[in-house]
């Protein structure tokens, strides 16, 4: 059976879709993400957002400036309904796959009773962390396909934008099942993943989507595995309702600063991939020029991507399941 997906308004956000999943049609899609980054186009200028976008980023590291632009359009570091459980001392908080750790800093400066853990395969963890109650973990999840971390440990487990990390088979039968298992019951699961795929393409961006999901295949990774989150979180048979909310992020100055900053971090997102111009059969002068029309594209098209976001609470006992 497919995931339940509830309607919820929390934040003010009512942007949750009900009933089984399905795959929309592109026109679907693209006119329902149209409609939602049209008005964050002009909210982007003109709200006064709780948590907005640092106004200097110069020589910040992309993966924290994309901490901050994700942070801005969720407005906040979760969603799951833990903030009484955080802030009533003695919490713990797993986020995997933290990279510089600047969300497990925020959080633990956020709520200073609750323990945060930063975990990820390569220490790339600030030396300077003056934030008494939070700590990082180097580990290789992929080779130990295990967390060091006992049975119903945290309160809240958080992990983002791994779908070109971990292969689709490793997300169904290890990671996700090792996520719930750490998982305390009454605890919760929150997940943030991305779509490879633009809306709204020319033919160049048609094209280095195509290719960039194309390479991802061949590897064994998913450029859509957001699609079969909730399903899998269901199949550990340990998470009731999966909450899902949805955000369309433009691409391009037309958009103002937040188009700035989400073309900037895709488009290194596409020069990191080392190996996309010869699985494309171009040069490298070639890749970067089409990086280039790239660019061009997304302002004459108005493109955007879309991110997705779940949370789902692990059960209390063997009878809360449904």
């Amino acid at each position: 059976m497919g995931a339940r997906i509830s309607r919820l308004d929390l934040d003010g956000v009512a942007a949750l879709k009900t009933g089984s999943p399905r795959r929309s049609s592109d026109s679907e899609r693209r006119k329902s993400a149209e409609e939602k980054v049209n008005g964050h186009a002009h909210a982007h200028r003109d709200d006064n957002p709780k948590f907005d976008i640092p106004r200097n980023l110069e020589g910040i590291p992309r993966l924290e400036v994309q901490h901050y632009l994700m942070r801005y359009l969720y407005q906040g570091n979760f969603k799951s309904p833990v903030q009484e459980t955080l802030n009533a001392g003695h919490a713990r908080v797993l986020d995997l796959g933290c990279g510089a750790g600047t969300w497990a800093i925020e959080v633990a400066k956020e709520f200073p009773s609750a323990e945060v853990t930063g975990v990820d395969i390569t220490n790339f963890f600030p030396s300077d962390v003056t934030t008494p109650n939070v700590n990082f973990i180097e580990h290789n999840f992929q080779e130990r396909k295990r967390l060091p971390f006992d049975d119903n440990t945290f309160d809240l487990v958080h992990m983002r934008f791994l779908l070109a990390d971990v292969k689709e088979e490793d997300y169904q039968n290890t990671l996700i099942p090792e996520l719930v298992r750490v998982t305390k019951p009454d605890g919760w699961i929150e997940l943030l993943e991305f779509d490879v795929q633009h809306y709204s393409e020319g033919p160049v961006i048609r094209r280095l989507t195509n290719a960039l999901s194309k390479h991802l295949q061949s590897k064994g990774y998913n450029p859509s595995i957001s699609d079969n989150l909730p399903r899998y979180l269901k199949q550990t048979n340990l998470v009731g309702t999966v909450h899902q909310f949805d955000k369309a992020i433009p691409l391009g100055h037309w958009a103002g600063r937040v188009g700035d900053l989400a073309i900037e971090d895709l488009s290194i997102l596409f020069l990191d991939t080392n190996e996309l111009p010869q699985s494309m059969g171009i040069t490298e002068e070639e890749y970067q020029h089409l990086i280039e029309v790239y660019k061009e594209e997304v302002e004459e098209r108005k493109t955007f991507f879309r991110t997705h976001r779940f949370f789902g609470q692990k059960f209390n006992k063997l009878s809360e399941k449904s």
